[in-house]
């Protein structure tokens, strides 16, 4: 488990982030790190309207990533992005 899937199962928890979006805000932050950490004034710039943004800012400050991936990999699963080879 890399860092970088950590930011994919924050956005994974956002209500109003799907994969169009976050296919959105990674073209426009260049990664997913990158789009997780942004300020909130670029990510509206980047077309997420009040309540996603709002969505995002309350995961951002409430969820602890190491510890959902910890979950999400105690039950067996395996998290797979888009950046996973084939």
């Amino acid at each position: 488990m890399t860092p970088r899937q950590w930011y994919y199962v924050g956005f994974n928890l956002v209500r109003g982030i799907g994969p169009a979006r976050l296919r959105l805000l990674l073209k426009t932050f260049g990664d997913v790190e990158a789009a997780w950490h942004a300020p909130a004034d670029a990510l509206s710039a980047a077309g997420l309207d009040r309540r996603t943004l709002e969505n995002l800012l309350e995961v951002r400050a409430r969820v602890d990533l190491e510890k959902e991936v910890q979950r999400v990999t105690a039950v067996g699963a395996h998290i797979l992005t888009w950046e996973d080879p084939g």
